[in-house]
């Protein structure tokens, strides 16, 4: 019965010249967008799809062996992988991709904006939400990340490689200290 009255108000509308012939259009799938949250500001901070595509990879493989860890010592392990690679990179903003997971993961070259987003990357490939703290600011920066209650900072700058327990992760402690399973922020 659907057809018959599709047919028949199909029928009507050709009859009475109400039909226009158009050019088809044809569909074309949408080009893949990095997120926001990998991407440094300006220009030489951009990455491709190809060149994201290139540190998800890289960074599905850092956390493999980390997915079997506590939450706490993934967050360290996370902290110390990116310092690994911050350590035998060059630091400065004067570099391509400086801010973005590209730079350090690739490149060889960052600033804590781009560890930052590195860790950020290696945190949600665990399926550990994280918050960029600082981003596009000219200060210090690093992730931020907050579970049953308690909140932490995730630094993976060359030199820093740590988890820390804090009571703000807006705040970076003045003063941290070892409690056998994380680092505590205690000024």
């Amino acid at each position: 019965m659907k057809k018959r009255l599709i047919g028949i108000a199909l029928a009507a509308v050709l009859s009475a010249g109400m039909f226009v012939a158009s050019t088809p259009v044809l569909a074309t799938a949408a080009t893949p967008t990095v997120p926001a949250k990998y991407q440094g500001s300006g220009a030489k901070n951009k990455m491709t799809w190809a060149q994201y595509q290139q540190v998800v990879g890289i960074a599905q493989q850092m956390v493999a062996p980390m997915r079997n860890l506590s939450f706490e010592a993934q967050l360290m392990a996370v902290g110390r992988a990116v310092t690994a690679k911050a350590n035998v990179s060059a630091y400065g903003q004067n570099l391509t991709h400086y801010a973005d997971p590209y730079g350090l993961l690739v490149l060889g070259h960052y600033t804590c904006a781009g560890s930052a987003r590195t860790v950020g990357l290696l945190l949600d490939q665990l399926g550990i939400a994280w918050t960029h703290v600082n981003p596009n600011k000219n200060m210090h920066q690093w992730a931020a990340v907050t579970r049953n209650g308690r909140s932490y900072i995730v630094d993976g700058t060359g030199g820093a490689g740590w988890a820390i327990w804090v009571a703000n992760p807006k705040v970076y402690p003045t003063r941290i200290q070892w409690n056998g399973t994380i680092y505590v922020g205690v000024g």
